[in-house]
């Protein structure tokens, strides 16, 4: 029953599963966008941040250069904007 050809020990997805997920990552993308336009109206700096980091998946280092700022801050508004943004979507997810 768990062979490789039958789909070894994956659970069937169905039309609906695969859709309900989209859905939710959809909604998750909303709230993100959401929350990072809040956070660039407190900080516009740490919002840049977040989105090199995350969604350009940039270093440290390639982030700090591209906003001209020091390496620290870049560490700094990294840890402060990834804690505002577990506090503004913890209740979301």
């Amino acid at each position: 029953k768990k062979a490789e050809k039958r789909g070894g020990d994956k659970e069937p997805v169905t039309y609906l599963d695969e859709v309900m997920q989209i859905e939710q990552q959809a909604n998750e993308l909303i709230n993100l966008d959401e929350a990072l336009n809040r956070l660039a109206n407190l900080n516009e700096r740490m919002a840049r941040v977040v989105e090199y980091r995350y969604f350009g998946e940039m270093s440290i280092e390639a982030t700090a250069s591209a906003l001209g700022v020091s390496i620290s801050t870049v560490k700094r508004d990294w840890a402060k904007a990834r804690g505002w943004l577990y506090k503004e979507l913890k209740d979301r997810f």
